[in-house]
This record gives structure tokens, C-alpha cells and sequence, in this order.
């Protein structure tokens, strides 16, 4: 029987790092040198690795958000202005009306006025 891998601070740490750069966890196992299986055995048996884990993914994603409305907002990449209002505003390029979803005819009622 093999003896159990513990995760040093050193270690810990760079499982945040790894997280916030959005690796997943059998990235960062394998960057530590261990099987996805062990990493995930390890993070249900510590907190602390748990915690460093959330930890670094919520980093990671604050940051982006942040460097993105951060574009978003400065008017010099509509492409990012065009992406968050979709994202967090709900706007979309469907047409909001589409007609052609119905099979029902469309009535349209002309009036004609006349200056005689």
C-alpha cells in the first residue's frame, strides 16, 4: 500500500492559481504531479483545499468580468459593449415580434384617405 499524498501550503496555493486561471481539476492534478482521482479525494477530505479551489475559480472569474466591463464600458470595443448587454442585460438579435414562429395569416387593415 502506497502512502497517503498530502498537499503542501506550497501546493495549495498553486491549486488557487491554477483555479483562477480556469483550469479544471484534472488540469491541476496534473500539474501537481497527481491523479484527478487523488486531487478529488483530497479536496472532499480538506477544507482548506476545497476553500483554495472555490477560492481561485471565483478569482479568476471577478477578474475576467471585471477586465470585461471594464471594455465594455470604455466604447472602444463594441463587439464586448454588444457581448455584456447580451450577456447581463438580456438583449438579443432576434426580432422581438417573429411572425414566422405562427402559421396564422398576418390581417392588415388599409385605410385610404383622399384630399379631393
Amino acid at each position: 500500500m502506497r502512502d497517503k499524498i498530502e498537499l503542501t501550503a506550497q501546493e495549495i496555493q498553486k491549486v488557487e492559481q491554477l483555479a483562477a486561471k480556469g483550469l479544471s481539476v484534472g488540469s491541476i492534478a496534473g500539474s501537481l504531479g497527481i491523479s484527478k482521482s487523488t486531487l478529488d479525494r483530497r479536496i472532499a477530505e480538506s477544507e482548506e483545499l476545497k476553500l483554495a479551489l472555490e477560492k481561485g475559480r471565483s478569482y479568476g472569474v471577478t477578474e475576467v468580468a471585471s477586465k470585461a466591463f471594464e471594455m465594455a464600458m470604455s466604447g472602444d470595443y463594441p463587439a464586448m459593449t454588444m457581448f455584456w448587454l447580451k450577456c447581463r442585460a438580456g438583449w438579443s438579435e432576434k426580432p422581438q415580434n417573429d411572425l414566422s414562429a405562427t402559421n396564422k395569416p398576418i390581417e392588415i387593415n388599409f385605410v385610404q384617405k383622399y384630399d379631393i
